[in-house]
């Protein structure tokens, strides 16, 4: 097996060379079956990601969640060097800005925390493991501590994928949270709980 940073650069690699027309594609038809995710209609709160490069796209679908009414909440780095962030509630894509930290990322520039857990979490990765729902990260454990904090493992956590990032042998760690659910281009993978 490969360790996580031989594989962290395979799977940025394999997502970088998707064509931009069928990451585009991809991502719209991920945008419809988040839609029609039975659990999206009584969840309250959407904690997502601002898309940024080869990552599928969540711009429309943010857009999208909040035309439903739904309370979207994106990530807001508050400790780079402690890994830390929350999830701050936003109205429009128009509230996002270069993130000070990292630059190529798009966070709020002001707005309230969520507060509670998230109903829904739709998470950025590497690769997945539809058997398992193991997720391989850029590395930096923000997730991973954000649903370790009070309250927050709760909710539906889906990892947004294309099928080029899916590899059912990726390394875990006990730290590691796992996704309940991957979205592709091609299907719903939902995990089985453990027995």
């Amino acid at each position: 097996m490969s360790t996580k940073a031989q594989l962290r650069q395979k799977f940025r690699a394999v997502r970088d060379a998707i064509p931009a027309g069928e990451r585009q594609r991809g991502s719209q038809a991920i945008h419809q079956t988040i839609l029609n995710l039975p659990e999206l209609g009584t969840a309250q709160s959407v904690f997502v990601y601002a898309s940024a490069g080869s990552e599928v796209a969540t711009h429309e679908l943010i857009e999208a969640l909040l035309v439903r009414g739904k309370t979207v909440a994106v990530p807001h780095i508050t400790d780079p060097k402690a890994g830390r962030m929350q999830a701050v509630v936003i109205h429009a894509l128009q509230d996002l800005v270069p993130d000070p930290h990292l630059p190529s990322l798009l966070t709020p520039q002001t707005g309230e925390p969520l507060g509670l857990a998230p109903d829904l979490t739709l998470l950025p990765g590497l690769a997945f493991s539809p058997e398992t729902g193991v997720r391989l990260g850029m590395g930096g454990g923000y997730y991973d501590r954000f649903f370790d904090g009070p309250g927050h493992e709760g909710g539906l956590r889906v990892g947004l994928a294309f099928d080029e990032q899916l590899r059912d042998d990726l390394p875990v760690e006990t730290h590691d949270y796992p996704v309940h659910a991957i979205a592709t281009p091609r299907r719903l993978y939902r995990i089985s709980a453990e027995d």
